[in-house]
């Protein structure tokens, strides 16, 4: 499985050449994105056990982020939201743990922390961890199709919820156990905060309707909100725009 062999960037199925690419420029982080796709996964069948659909379906491999969800469901919309939030966790860790060159501890803090706190330790950077995230997992979404539009913006909603739970944390000094100084360095959340949070997103997604516009580049289509009553979706909410199946009967289409 992902995450413990070195890497082959030409044996991993499904990359589209900018995936390859990235894989190839960016070696060294790839175990750790392969580790965050299988931590999605992971949460993905944690959050939805005992239910219909349980993201069985999904094998933790990279190609997570290709045809594997052919509907643009609700369920489409939860895996690439998780998952693209567990490769920004998983690089983000792996590089305040030190184990690779080309990233470490985020230094630009702006202040100090409070009163009688000072920076210490590492502080985690979600922007790089976020931006690898975007680069690998958006690599493929570049076509100007609603689905591409849809994928893009759950991809999108996950890393946000990263940023969004970043806290401080806080380690005390001083004599006998007192408190006289702390030394403070900002950390992710546990990653099943990030799944418990999406889950409610999954729960309150927004369905969307499908629009056509000519461009100069040809037809471009767009989503926006089916209901006009309900306020439209936010970058942090979760988008879809088909039913999905029952996942009871059996379906010759996909399995």
């Amino acid at each position: 499985s992902l995450g413990s062999q070195p890497i082959l960037c030409g044996s991993i199925p499904g990359l589209v050449p900018k995936q390859l690419r990235f894989c190839r420029n960016y070696i060294e982080i790839m175990p750790s994105v392969a580790e965050g796709v299988k931590l999605g996964i992971q949460e993905c069948q944690h959050q939805f056990r005992g239910r219909r659909w349980n993201c069985t379906t999904i094998d933790d491999s990279l190609a997570i982020f290709g045809p594997v969800l052919d509907k643009a469901t609700r369920e489409s919309a939860f895996v690439h939201a998780i998952a693209s939030a567990g490769v920004a966790f998983a690089v983000t860790r792996s590089c305040a743990e030190g184990t690779s060159t080309i990233c470490g501890c985020d230094s630009h803090h702006k202040g100090p922390p409070g009163d009688g706190r000072k920076w210490g330790g590492c502080s985690e950077d979600a922007d790089f961890g976020v931006l690898v995230s975007r680069e690998f997992a958006d690599a493929r979404e570049n076509r100007p199709d609603a689905r591409s539009a849809m994928n893009r913006h759950n991809n999108e909603a996950g890393r946000t919820t990263i940023l969004d739970h970043m806290h401080l944390k806080c380690k005390c000094h001083g004599l006998s156990g007192g408190c006289e100084v702390k030394t403070c360095w900002w950390a992710q959340p546990d990653f099943r905060a990030i799944g418990d949070y999406l889950k409610d997103k999954y729960d309150s997604a927004s369905e969307m309707v499908v629009e056509k516009h000519r461009e100069s580049r040809g037809w471009v289509e767009t989503l926006r909100a089916k209901y006009a009553l309900f306020k439209p979706p936010t970058e942090r909410d979760l988008v879809y725009y088909e039913n999905s199946p029952n996942f009871c009967e059996p379906n010759p289409g996909t399995g």
